[in-house]
């Protein structure tokens, strides 16, 4: 090799002349490498030309790739080449960013599986490199996730952190996607907080970016609570690590603790302790509203949405829940208008037809029902939702409402047996077709299962046939949300 022994010594190699020295080979040839072969290179977000990679990674794609070819010469030169191997004085020593590795969810999943994993292609390759180093970065957060305890913020001292000016653009690209709410802009979210955390690893807003990210995934895609959530306490744990000032970590973490751990009392604090660090904290004020309606208390509830909506009145989801709340509230015309209004101003955001179509359902206006449905799972891409919508209209029109329901529980039943939707779903159809016995079962299995829909069993209209029910009424306590043991 005559390439620059500065070049292979430094983590990071910042153009095509620097890649090519490092193999001792020209532009052109490692040019053609990467679309030939996959050299993993990375290009800098709105940058035409600008290029860098990661020596680590060139070395691994080097033993493992072995291009066969001959060097891009003059006319007549033609040398064959024997593999170009890495360089073996390349550093090994040089730690790996530490990240929390993504999984993508297909916005579109096969018919026998929603959730899709995709291969480590292009630029995600060298994120398995990582792997080793997420391990002992969140070591403590996933032995607490396997003991059942509550993460805890670690307050030592922690040197002023430099914002890398690469990385806060791909950060306020990755919350742009994350606002908008939809299947392909939360993975797009995951991929840009990822490699803002790759450019910066000490950045602690953009692990909260990710955790917030993974924390929407099991509503707007088909990733499992379980799979979502343990990684968005590994990272929002590693985000109150990095900076336990930032308001964001502590609503990120209050968020999981919450649905996935059903802790009311951690949620409460962390949420209580990310207002207090930014009072005007839109995000926060929103979820810990969120948490307090699943608790029934409503009018503390109401008061911290209003706030939100107060500080942020462009966001699409703290609109659409504080409609679904006013509706629950007793205001049924008014959260009913609210919601179809943000079908027209909203187009793009499915949260207005979901809870239209909960509405619809609970009081067997089965058309509209089944029109919110549909919209709604052809917007996330929920291929069970739209076999369950399919099932329902075929029953409806062969013989009105309680075919539909019977149609729509046939095919619920086939998928739940399959693992591919909650318990919950099952006693929301039994007790619309009054089936008792059906309903509760359900609902123990759901409780069981520690769904997060069953969080929400105080909201569920259909269930509302059931309040003065002994038996409903005990399992309604049931979620007393403390930490699981």
């Amino acid at each position: 090799m005559t390439g620059s022994e500065s070049n292979k010594s430094g983590q990071r190699l910042d153009s095509w002349k620097e890649i090519a020295a490092y193999f001792d080979r020209d532009e052109k040839t490692v040019r053609r490498w990467e679309k030939e072969f996959g050299l993993p290179v990375y290009r800098y977000p709105g940058s035409r030309g600008r290029i860098y990679g990661f020596v680590e990674e060139l070395q691994e794609w080097a033993r493992s790739s072995r291009p066969q070819e001959t060097e891009d010469v003059g006319v007549g030169q033609g040398e064959d080449l024997a593999y170009a191997t890495a360089p073996s004085s390349a550093p090994s020593s040089v730690p790996s960013p530490i990240i929390v590795l993504p999984i993508r969810v297909q916005p579109t999943p096969e018919p026998d599986s929603r959730v899709a994993i995709t291969g480590w292609r292009g630029r995600w390759r060298w994120f398995l490199l990582a792997a080793a180093s997420l391990l002992l970065a969140v070591g403590f957060a996933t032995w607490q996730i396997a003991s059942g305890g509550r993460a805890r913020a670690i307050s030592s001292a922690h040197p002023a952190h430099t914002p890398v000016p690469a990385a806060e653009e791909l950060y306020l690209r990755g919350r742009y996607s994350w606002n908008k709410r939809t299947p392909e802009s939360l993975n797009q979210a995951v991929d840009y907080f990822t490699q803002a955390i790759v450019l910066d690893p000490a950045d602690a807003k953009s692990y909260a970016g990710l955790a917030d990210t993974y924390n929407l995934l099991p509503e707007y895609t088909g990733m499992s609570d379980t799979e979502a959530f343990r990684r968005a306490f590994a990272a929002s744990s590693k985000a109150v690590e990095l900076d336990d000032s930032s308001a964001e970590a502590h609503a990120s973490l209050g968020f999981v603790l919450f649905c996935w751990k059903w802790d009311a009392a951690g949620a409460e604090h962390e949420f209580q302790r990310a207002i207090a660090l930014n009072p005007n904290y839109a995000v926060a004020l929103h979820w810990y509203s969120n948490t307090l309606i699943e608790q029934g208390r409503y009018q503390e509830a109401l008061a911290l949405m209003n706030r939100a909506q107060q500080l942020d009145p462009t966001s699409p989801s703290i609109r659409a829940d504080r409609s679904f709340l006013i509706f629950n509230l007793g205001h049924r015309q008014e959260g009913i208008a609210l919601l179809k209004q943000m079908e027209s101003t909203d187009p793009g955001f499915a949260s207005p037809h979901s809870y239209l179509s909960h509405i619809y359902l609970a009081d067997l206006d089965c058309l509209n029902y089944l029109a919110e449905a549909r919209q709604a799972a052809t917007m996330l891409g929920d291929a069970d939702a739209l076999a369950a919508v399919g099932a329902a209209e075929k029953g409806f029109a062969q013989g009105g409402a309680t075919a539909m329901l019977r149609s729509l529980l046939a095919v619920q039943r086939k998928q739940f047996a399959l693992g591919r939707i909650p318990a919950f779903l099952l006693a929301d159809t039994c007790a619309l077709l009054g089936d008792k016995a059906a309903t509760l079962s359900y609902l123990r299995e759901s409780f069981r299962r520690r769904e997060i829909s069953h969080l929400a069993v105080r909201l569920q209209l259909p269930l509302r046939g059931f309040l003065n029910d002994p038996e409903f009424d005990k399992l309604l306590k049931q979620p007393d949300l403390s930490p699981p043991s």
